[in-house]
This record gives structure tokens, C-alpha cells and sequence, in this order.
């Protein structure tokens, strides 16, 4: 895949929803923006996401330590594991009960998981399974700041609102939840989060540079506006780090994957069309349910792939308009890891 650049971002407010920005949320903001700077340009765009020239990936955190040392942090790859790890919990005699729950306790810890590092990344892709060893240097081997495995990156707290009755004109009060980036590790590693000095986050578009340039332009307007959907509430405010012309982070990753197992790593939302093929039984994957209100208006619920999923066969996903009446256009379009 060529012509992939990175963008950093900054956001020094809440957001409104818990979840990070994903691909459809960022899609659906960029589209917005377009459409007030460039509007006579906006079929051009639709038509490139359309055909694959123009894809985007989801956000992803990346921790920045004290000693300036940058973590880029990708989805935990939904792969198998070894079934020799079973194996030998039923025909290996433990000599010591604490060794077995040592070995429980890190396959526990793999469910939990959501992020990994760039270079435990490559590992789980390469080997293509989580075989005991991989388990074990991703946990028990694992360097300080906690380089090569992240629980959650955000703290979510209820935030109080107010409303008022149009009939009795009385106030009332209610919460919602809002959250924002922080390091919540487990109690183990607790006494190294003081090791973390703060965390940004990075998208990935893989877009021609005129293309790129019409994008930056966007992502302005969004600074000044807010990358949410109750911007008019200061939700959402993030400063452009940096834009990185053909990322070398990405091109690393690429030229240090193998490319032997057929599949496809997802970075970002994927909704198939019906011309899509994708071979089940061959491929590991985490579903969700898409639900939501614009403007008023229901979406109508969709079922989609999410980040980290390895899927088997011909992706193409969809763009769709039609579903909405054309209030809002919806980028199911895959952007993917070949491995």
C-alpha cells in the first residue's frame, strides 16, 4: 500500500464518547469539512473512497514517556492460540501450583488486552498465533513503561448536565459519561504510569498528496471546531501535531511483516458489501452492532468488523448514502494490513 501518511493529534478536551474516534466517526467529520471548503470537490472524494484510492484508519493512542521515548499503540491482533498451550496444561505435570497459575493468569490477560506496541505487533503478525512463548515475553519479559502492552488509555467519569422542563420551566439534573486520555494500567504496574509524560493519538490516510493537502485543510477547520458531535460544548478539541508525508513508521511495519498467512489485519471499521467473499471459518474477528442518531435521523442498525480483526478473503466494504436518505454518508471501507 503506497502513499500512507500519518497525523498526530493532540486533544486537550473531553470527549463526548467514550469510545475512541474511529473511522467512521473520523470519515463522517472529514466529510463534513469538505463539504464546507470544498463543495464543488465533494463527488470527487466520494468517489475516490469508493474505489479504494482514498482510505482512512481508525485512531489509535500513542504514549509519549518522560524520557521522550514514542509508543505507538495498534489493536491486540484477534488471532488463535497455540493449541499446544492446551496440551500441555492437560499432560504437563507442574511441579509447582504457582508455575500453573502463572500460566492462567497470562492467558487471562490476553483476553483482557487491547493494545499492543509497533514491534509486538510484527511478532503476532509474523507468527500469525499466540503460541505460550510469544504469551510469555509479551508479559513476564516485558520492558519498563510498560512498552509492549496497554489495558485502556482512557478514563471515563459521569459528567453532570443540566436541563430544563419547557412545561414547568423547573431544572433538573443528569449525567453522562465523557472521558479523557490517561494511563490506567493494572495494580501490578501501577508504580510505572509516573513513567508516562502524556499521550497523543495517530490515524493513518492513504491518499495521493493533492488529496492529502485538500485533507489538511480539513483537519484545520476541525481544530478550530471540535472533532465531535457536541463541539458547540467544547467536546473535542485536539492541535495538529503532525502530518507525515508517506509515513516511514508505516512502511516499516510493512517491510517487516512476512505476507504468509493471507489475511488481513484491520485498522479501522469494515462493513462488507454483498460482493464481498470472506472465508469464516479461516478468519478471526470481533463483530458490533452500529447504532446511532445524526441530526435527528435513526441509522438505521448495521453489523461490522471492528479494529484488530484478521479477515480471509476479497474486502471491499461499502460507501453508503443510500440508507440515509442521503442525510449521511456512512465509510465502511476496510483499511487493512496484508500479513
Amino acid at each position: 500500500m503506497e502513499n500512507v501518511h500519518l497525523v498526530e493529534l493532540e486533544f486537550y478536551s473531553r470527549l463526548h464518547n467514550p469510545e475512541y474516534i474511529d473511522s467512521i466517526k473520523l470519515s463522517g467529520a472529514l466529510f463534513d469539512a469538505f463539504a464546507h471548503i470544498f463543495p464543488s470537490n465533494l463527488k470527487d472524494i466520494f468517489t475516490k473512497v469508493a474505489s479504494g484510492e482514498l482510505r482512512i484508519s481508525s485512531v489509535f493512542p500513542k504514549v509519549i514517556t518522560k524520557k521522550n521515548e514514542e509508543i505507538f499503540l495498534f489493536p491486540k491482533p484477534e488471532l488463535p492460540q497455540d493449541e499446544k498451550i492446551y496440551e500441555e496444561f492437560v499432560n504437563e505435570d507442574f511441579e509447582e501450583k504457582e508455575e500453573f497459575f502463572m500460566r492462567v493468569n497470562f492467558l487471562k490477560k490476553l483476553k483482557k488486552l487491547k493494545y499492543v506496541s509497533e514491534n509486538m505487533l510484527i511478532k503476532i503478525l509474523n507468527e500469525g498465533k499466540y503460541s505460550y512463548t510469544l504469551i510469555e515475553n509479551l508479559f513476564q519479559n516485558n520492558e519498563k513503561y510498560c512498552k509492549d502492552f496497554f489495558y485502556d488509555v482512557l478514563f471515563i467519569e459521569d459528567m453532570p448536565r443540566v436541563t430544563i422542563s419547557r412545561i414547568s420551566q423547573k431544572s433538573g439534573i443528569f449525567y453522562e459519561p465523557s472521558s479523557y486520555p490517561k494511563v490506567r494500567l493494572r495494580p501490578f504496574l501501577c508504580e510505572k504510569e509516573e513513567a508516562i509524560e502524556k499521550i497523543n493519538f495517530f490515524f493513518f490516510i492513504k491518499a495521493d498528496e493533492e488529496e492529502f493537502e485538500r485533507i489538511t485543510s480539513c483537519l484545520n477547520f476541525l481544530e478550530d471546531r471540535g472533532l465531535s458531535s457536541k463541539y458547540s460544548l467544547g467536546y473535542g478539541k485536539f492541535r495538529i501535531i503532525k502530518t507525515e508525508k508517506n509515513s516511514p513508521l508505516f512502511k516499516e511495519i510493512l517491510e517487516k511483516i512476512s505476507k504468509q498467512h493471507g489475511l488481513k489485519y484491520l485498522l479501522s471499521k469494515y462493513i462488507p458489501n454483498a460482493n464481498d467473499s470472506i472465508s469464516f471459518k479461516d478468519s478471526f474477528y470481533n463483530l458490533k452492532w452500529l447504532r446511532g442518531v445524526v441530526h435527528g435521523y435513526a441509522l438505521p442498525k448495521l453489523l461490522c468488523f471492528t479494529e484488530g480483526s484478521c479477515i480471509k478473503g476479497n474486502i471491499a466494504g461499502i460507501l453508503d448514502s443510500e440508507s440515509f436518505k442521503d442525510k449521511y454518508t456512512l465509510n465502511g471501507k476496510p483499511f487493512y494490513l496484508d500479513f
